[in-house]
């Protein structure tokens, strides 16, 4: 079984993403839409990683690698980087660490496109 907060925390991840890139384009908020993502993702992976590192330690109900993973995947593998190295969490398990470092470098290489992109004059 899931840990209790796995899916609201997915669900909230789904809202995060939806609002870095609606609120400036409503004019609701003057906060970069980056700023917003990895913000706000990162809070999110870095709190299910805290989450999961309790349950670990209690025997409790666990976050699944799948939905860690997603949370990363959305913007948030900053923070979860933070919260692994700061609770000792996730740092040896080898298959979560090479699907960790593939995510990180997802967003890295599209960071490069996006930023190759932008500079092409119209």
């Amino acid at each position: 079984m899931m840990h209790k907060l796995e899916r609201p925390l997915l669900v909230l991840a789904v809202g995060v993403s939806v609002a870095a890139f609606a609120l400036p384009e409503m004019e609701i908020a003057d906060v970069p839409w980056a700023l917003t993502l990895y913000g706000g993702e990162s809070l999110l992976a870095g709190f299910a990683t805290l989450l999961d590192k309790r349950a670990a330690v209690k025997g409790g109900r666990r976050f699944s690698e799948l939905g860690l993973h997603l949370l990363e995947l959305f913007g948030g593998f900053p923070g979860a980087y933070v919260a692994q190295n700061a609770f000792h969490h996730k740092t040896v398990k080898r298959g979560y660490r090479v699907v960790f470092w593939a995510i990180a470098l997802l967003h890295v290489a599209g960071w490069v496109w996006y930023l190759s992109i932008s500079r092409v004059a119209p």
